[in-house]
């Protein structure tokens, strides 16, 4: 058998037929561009879901909206919480801007290595519009305040 006839036995590659006009050309192009976007909108809504869950564990939710926070409140807040807070030695509060005049504010309690305790403690996340001023002065001109 010559390469010829080898070549004529051979079944053809199922080559895609080539677009019949412009039209055709555009609708292909708009077809393979839409997959595209399709699996790339995927792989981006599963990266954000798993940087929510990454945040949402670190600032909750969805934050309470409280007008002003007060350095009582607070305080009651610990006071109240600390016995589901096992394992608690201190409690801290800790802000973030969040637009003009707001911040987010979270709650929550330290283990004796004064790291947050995670899943078992309560955790509040707040967003706040200002703050008495006895928090005001608390807070100075630290993000953090460290209650033990």
């Amino acid at each position: 058998m010559t390469k010829k006839t080898e070549a004529a036995q051979m079944p053809a590659e199922k080559k895609p037929s080539p677009p019949t006009s412009a039209a055709e050309a555009a609708a292909d192009v708009a077809e393979e561009l839409a997959r595209t976007v399709d699996g790339e909108l995927r792989r981006l809504e599963s990266l954000l879901s798993g940087l929510d869950k990454k945040v949402g564990s670190l600032w909750g939710r969805r934050p309470t909206r409280v007008k002003q926070l007060s350095l009582r409140y607070v305080v009651d807040y610990f006071v109240k919480q600390r016995p589901l807070a096992p394992g608690a030695v201190a409690a801290a509060a800790i802000r973030r801007p969040d637009g003009d005049d707001r911040y987010l504010v979270r709650l929550f309690f330290l283990d004796a290595d004064g790291k947050p305790i995670q899943g078992t403690a309560p955790v509040l996340s707040m967003q706040v519009g200002g703050f008495d001023d006895e928090l005001t002065r608390t807070f100075g001109a630290n993000d953090l305040i460290i209650l033990s």
